[in-house]
C-alpha cells in the first residue's frame, strides 16, 4: 500500500508541474492571480490523463481511480480519457497538435525523444523524489530517460517472442531442444512449420505458424521477426534510419514466401 502511495503521490507531482507550465504558457486561459508561476497549491484544477487498455479490465477502473484520488486530493479532479491500443498514438498526436495534450499521457519509451524534440514533455528529475525513483528497477527507468532527463515511470517492461507448441513440434520431429540452444535459421524454421501444416480435402485445418493479425497486435510478429534479423531498433546507434537495411527487404520477402506456400495464414500478409 505504502508503494502505491508513491506512485500516485508521483502521478500528482508531475500532473501539477506539467499544469503549471501550460498556465505560463496560455495566460488567457487563467486569471491574472496564477501568471506568476507561484500558483496556490490548493486551488482548484483539473487533471487530464489519457491511458489505453493496459490490462483486460484496467478501463474499468477509471471511475473509481477518479474517485479515489479526489478523494487524497479534494481540490483535484482527475479526468481520464480511454484509447484503444489502435488510436492511442493518433488521439495523442493530434491532442499535442491541437496545443491541449493531457497532462499524463502512456507513451512508449521509443516516443520520448519525439515528445522531448516538441517541448511536450517534462524533466521530472528535479520533481521526483528518491523514494518514488527507488520503487523502480533501473533497467526499465533507463528507458524512460533522454539525455540526462527523466521523462516518466515504466509501467511494465515484457519480452516478445514466438513460442512453440511442445506437443505439434514432438509431433513433426522438431528438435526444439537444440533449437533453443542453438537458435534457427530462417530457412529451417519455414522446412520446421511446414511439418506442422495439416491439410484435409484441399483445406488447410492448421497451419504451422500462426499469429494475432487483429488490431495493434498485426505489427508485432514484424518486430520480432525484424529484431532477430538484426534490427533491435528502428534507428541505429549511429541515428541512421535501419529499416533501409538490406535485411529488412529479405524478412518482408519471407514472409511474403510462407504465405505463398501456405505455411501460414494470409492475414499475415504485410
Amino acid at each position: 500500500m505504502k508503494k502505491k502511495m508513491r506512485v500516485l503521490a508521483s502521478i500528482f507531482a508531475l500532473s501539477m508541474a506539467m499544469s503549471t507550465l501550460a498556465a505560463c504558457g496560455d495566460s488567457s486561459s487563467k486569471d491574472a492571480g496564477t501568471t506568476g508561476g507561484t500558483g496556490d497549491a490548493s486551488a482548484k484544477d483539473t487533471i487530464t490523463a489519457l491511458l489505453p487498455p493496459v490490462s483486460g479490465n484496467f478501463q474499468d477502473t477509471f471511475a473509481q481511480i477518479q474517485k479515489d484520488f479526489t478523494a487524497e486530493y479534494p481540490n483535484l479532479t482527475l479526468k481520464i480519457e480511454p484509447a484503444s491500443w489502435e488510436d492511442m498514438t493518433q488521439k495523442l498526436d493530434t491532442q499535442v497538435n491541437a496545443g491541449s495534450p493531457p497532462d499524463i499521457a502512456f507513451i512508449g519509451s521509443d516516443g520520448i525523444s519525439k515528445y522531448v524534440q516538441q517541448e511536450m514533455l517534462m524533466d521530472i528529475t528535479d520533481t521526483a523524489t528518491k523514494e518514488m525513483v527507488a520503487d523502480y528497477d533501473q533497467v526499465p527507468l533507463e528507458y524512460m530517460k533522454n539525455g540526462d532527463g527523466l521523462y516518466g515511470f515504466p509501467a511494465y517492461m515484457e519480452v516478445h517472442a514466438l513460442g512453440g507448441n511442445r506437443e505439434y513440434l514432438e509431433k513433426a520431429g522438431i528438435d526444439w531442444k537444440k533449437v533453443q540452444k542453438e537458435g534457427w535459421t530462417f530457412d529451417e524454421f519455414r522446412e520446421a512449420i511446414k511439418k506442422g501444416v495439416v491439410s484435409e480435402g484441399g483445406k488447410t485445418s492448421r497451419y504451422g505458424f500462426v499469429f494475432a493479425t487483429a488490431g495493434v497486435a498485426s505489427k508485432d510478429y514484424l518486430n520480432i521477426l525484424i529484431k532477430n534479423a538484426g534490427m533491435p531498433s528502428a534507428f541505429t546507434k549511429d541515428l541512421k534510419y535501419a529499416y533501409t537495411n538490406k535485411n529488412y527487404l529479405e524478412v518482408l520477402k519471407d514472409i511474403r514466401s510462407m504465405i505463398d506456400d501456405a505455411r501460414c495464414q494470409k492475414s499475415l500478409a504485410l
